[in-house]
C-alpha cells in the first residue's frame, strides 16, 4: 500500500520567512528610522494603539514610495498624480495582506485569534487608502495616540464619576441611617420625659408619637405640622376651633 507523503515542515507557521522578506524590501522604502524613534517615545506593543500606529506609519510611507515620491520630488511636484497615489496604496496594502498570511493560517487552525489579524488589516488599510499622501509618521502617531488617549480619558472620567456617585450614595445611606437612629432616640427621650420632638413626618407630644405620613414634610418646614400636635383634638383642640377660637 502506497504511503501518502506528509511534509513535516509547516511553511505557513514560519512567520519570519514571509515577514522578513516583505520587511526586508520595505525597509529600503518605508520610514523605519522615524518609526523606531516614535516607538521609543510612545511605546512598543503587539496590539492596540502601538500596533495601529506602527502599521499605519509603515504602510503609509511604503505607499508614498510606491506612488513615486522620489520621482515627484525630482520633478519639483508636491504630490504624484492621483493614479500613482492609488497604485501606491494598492501596492502597499497588498504587501500588508501578504504579511498577514501566517497569522490568518494560525487563526484558521484555531491557534491564534482572528481579532489580531483583522486589527492589522484595518490598520494597514487606514495607513494606505485612509491616509493622505505625504502624512508623516509623527502625525500618524500623534493622531492614533490622540484618539486613544481621549477615549482613555473619557472612560477614566466616566469610571471616576460612577465611583464618586456610588460613594455619595453610600454616604447618603449612612447619613440617613444615622439621622433615623438619632430621631428614634430623641422620640424615645421625649416620650419618657413628656417633652416635644419633631422630625421628618413624626411628632412626639405629651408622651405620644404621631406619624403624619411620608408627605407631611412638605408642610412641616412651614410650621403647620410642627404646631398641629400641640393641642390634640382629645384635649379640646377641635372644640376650641369650632367654638370661636379663631374668631
Amino acid at each position: 500500500m502506497a504511503q501518502i507523503f506528509e511534509p513535516t515542515y509547516d511553511w505557513a507557521l514560519d512567520q519570519n520567512a514571509i515577514q522578513n522578506a516583505i520587511y526586508g524590501i520595505g525597509s529600503k522604502f518605508a520610514d523605519l528610522e522615524n518609526i523606531s524613534r516614535l516607538e521609543d517615545e510612545y511605546g512598543i506593543g503587539a496590539t492596540g494603539a502601538a500596533s495601529d500606529a506602527r502599521h499605519q506609519s509603515y504602510f503609509s510611507s511604503l505607499s508614498d514610495t510606491f506612488a513615486g515620491k522620489a520621482r515627484a520630488e525630482a520633478l519639483g511636484l508636491e504630490t504624484p498624480n492621483k493614479l500613482n497615489q492609488f497604485i501606491g496604496d494598492a501596492g502597499a496594502f497588498g504587501a500588508g495582506l501578504i504579511l498577514e498570511i501566517p497569522g490568518a493560517y494560525r487563526a484558521l487552525k484555531g491557534t491564534a485569534p482572528w481579532e489580531d489579524v483583522w486589527e492589522d488589516i484595518k490598520a494597514n488599510w487606514e495607513g494606505t487608502f485612509g491616509t493622505t499622501y505625504g502624512t508623516t509618521s509623527a502625525d500618524i502617531y500623534k493622531n492614533v495616540y490622540g484618539r486613544t488617549g481621549k477615549k482613555l480619558l473619557d472612560q477614566r472620567a466616566t469610571n471616576q464619576g460612577i465611583a464618586q456617585w456610588k460613594k455619595n450614595m453610600q454616604i447618603e445611606k449612612i447619613q440617613e441611617a444615622q439621622a433615623q437612629a438619632a430621631a428614634a432616640t430623641a422620640h424615645q427621650a421625649a416620650r419618657e420625659t413628656g417633652g416635644d420632638y419633631h422630625s421628618g413626618h413624626e411628632s412626639t407630644v405629651g408622651g405620644q408619637t404621631t406619624d403624619w405620613g411620608p408627605m407631611s414634610h412638605m408642610i412641616a418646614g412651614g410650621g403647620l405640622a410642627q404646631h398641629a400636635p400641640i393641642r390634640p383634638y382629645s384635649l379640646g383642640g377641635l372644640a376650641y376651633l369650632l367654638h370661636g377660637g379663631l374668631v
